[in-house]
């Protein structure tokens, strides 16, 4: 398993994700399955700042960073990459892509481009207002107090992703979508997915009824 084989679909919630991964992997070449969250399991790891704990996570980050340096020749990042990439080898066997669609790896974005730069990552972006008003008809929501779970997603959500496309807007291993244009178009937005992927594109990927 190599890092040039995952493909990364961020979003916010409710902003299509799970539509966009049914037509990536429609197919032979890309495996797949529902939100692994993966990489948010290991985030202390990855970001620090992200946990919150009944022990000091930041002092542990410093404690274990001391440890590390210790061994100069200890690469732990590259052992956590490698392990962190064996968690995907399973769905790897026999495709040629390892999709993760987890839409909350907005709050690790940069470190995803730092530890797999050689990846793939799909940007699908939608209208903070659109989500929260999908939020509210999708999953009960009654009341704006019922939003509050949600806050995060719906404030510091799209300030991240933003800053996200204006770092990596041209970089051509990052594709950043619109969740309207995918609706409006989804024949061509899709055929231009799959000859970034570079994986051969039939009309029948659109057919993911069921």
């Amino acid at each position: 398993m190599r890092e040039e084989n995952l493909i990364f679909i961020i979003s916010l919630p409710r902003s299509g994700s799970t539509f966009l991964q049914s037509i990536l992997s429609n197919n032979d070449q890309v495996n797949t399955c529902s939100e692994p969250w993966i990489l948010l399991n290991y985030a202390n790891q990855l970001k620090p700042s992200l946990i919150t704990t009944e022990f000091d996570n930041l002092l542990t980050t410093e404690a274990f960073k001391d440890y590390k340096n210790k061994f100069s020749d200890f690469d732990f990042e590259k052992k956590l990459k490698d392990f962190l990439l064996s968690l995907y080898s399973p769905l790897n066997k026999g495709h040629k892509y390892v999709l993760d669609k987890t839409p909350r790896y907005w709050h690790i974005l940069e470190e995803i481009k730092h530890i797999f730069p050689k990846s793939k990552i799909i940007v699908l972006k939608r209208n903070p207002l659109e989500v929260a008003r999908s939020i509210f008809l999708t999953w009960d929501v009654n009341n704006l107090e019922g939003l509050i779970p949600y806050k995060n997603d719906l404030l510091k959500g799209p300030w991240a992703i933003k800053t996200f496309e204006d770092k990596y807007s041209s970089n051509e291993d990052v594709f950043f979508l619109k969740y309207e244009d995918l609706l409006e178009n989804p024949d061509n937005i899709s055929l231009e997915l799959y000859n970034w992927l570079e994986i051969p594109f039939k009309p029948g990927v659109l057919n993911i009824e069921g």
